[in-house]
């Protein structure tokens, strides 16, 4: 039955198709002429609807990339300025390194002249006693 009706169709679409072309070879040549114009103009403006889209993704595609690009360069900076302030900062313990071992030094130093001062002193006094 399917069959049936998909062979009827198929009739139908060939019996159209017979009278849409007996009717295009009597229409009249300026019509035809005005069809061509017509359908031209379409295909242009399909055209030109094409390229601007194809226009319009790779404006699009080249904001991305400046974007993506912008993105690195403020990476690479961020990463400088990171890199510095590292720098800075193991510079400044470094230094702060230093001042501490400079003062235990002089603590140091200031403990055995203290101590020295104090042998001294008791030095005197035994010398002071035994006269």
């Amino acid at each position: 039955k399917d069959a049936e009706e998909a062979a009827a169709k198929a009739k139908d679409e060939r019996k159209e198709a017979l009278r849409r072309f007996k009717l295009d070879q009597e229409i009249d040549p300026s019509v035809k002429e005005l069809q061509a114009k017509i359908e031209k103009r379409h295909n242009q403006r399909l055209a030109e609807l094409h390229r601007k889209q194809q226009q319009g993704r790779l404006d699009q595609e080249a904001r991305k990339d400046r974007m993506e690009f912008g993105r690195r360069e403020a990476d690479k900076i961020l990463e400088g300025i990171h890199e510095q302030r590292l720098s800075e900062i193991r510079l400044r313990s470094q230094q702060l390194q230093h001042d501490i071992e400079q003062r235990q030094k002089r603590s140091e130093a200031i403990r055995e002249q203290e101590l020295r001062r104090q042998q001294a002193d008791e030095e005197l006094q035994q010398q002071h006693r035994q006269k």
